[in-house]
């Protein structure tokens, strides 16, 4: 999954198609829903926090561009979270 983010990204920086709710799609359905948090958390918290990072960085990068608030904000909070339980 962590992968699928990164190739999103880059097809994104190179092509410029990707649209904003598709972000937005992404971000709520395979890193922010429930249970595919809980999935992430017990298999893989690293690969949750990076393709976190890499939905915060389009957004940075003006890719994401209309961003809903509370997503990066979610999304922010799954970064902290997991730098915390990984010290």
């Amino acid at each position: 999954m962590a992968a699928t983010v990164d190739y999103l990204f880059g097809y994104d920086a190179t092509c410029d198609i990707v649209a904003d709710y598709q972000y937005e799609e992404v971000a709520n359905k395979l890193l922010l829903d429930p249970e595919q948090q809980k999935f992430f958390r017990e298999h893989n918290p690293l690969a949750l926090r990076d393709a976190s990072q890499r939905l915060l960085e389009a957004n940075e990068r003006q890719m994401w561009q209309n961003a809903d608030s509370e997503t990066l904000e979610a999304l922010e909070s799954t970064v902290l979270e997991i730098h915390g339980e990984m010290e």
